[in-house]
């Protein structure tokens, strides 16, 4: 069942925020994409968001905190939603501040 039935699956991460966790987080999106049987322009595409996405999150970050990263996985859409505690009171959406 899952994704392939209209369903989503939902796979979340928490590691510390570090920019040293990146590669762990770029490599989870890539398997996910392809498992999803995205194409290798749409997996590179998504690695890069979600790149950008946490490293900015990470900068922005409390001593100790831990980053949570969230894919739900659709049969044709993947949606990443990361949070941190921080002490800016900006707000990130799309990579607009």
């Amino acid at each position: 069942m899952g994704a392939r039935d209209g369903s989503p699956d939902e796979i979340e991460l928490r590691l510390g925020a570090e920019l040293t966790n990146l590669p762990i987080i770029r490599s989870l999106t890539s398997s996910i994409a392809m498992r999803a049987d995205f194409d290798l322009d749409a997996i590179a595409d998504l690695k890069l968001a979600v790149d950008e996405a946490c490293s900015t999150l990470i900068t922005r970050a409390v001593p100790d905190a831990a980053l949570r990263c969230t894919f739900m996985v659709r049969k044709d859409e993947i949606r990443f939603v990361v949070s941190i505690r921080s002490t800016s009171d900006q707000w990130w959406n799309n990579g607009v501040f």
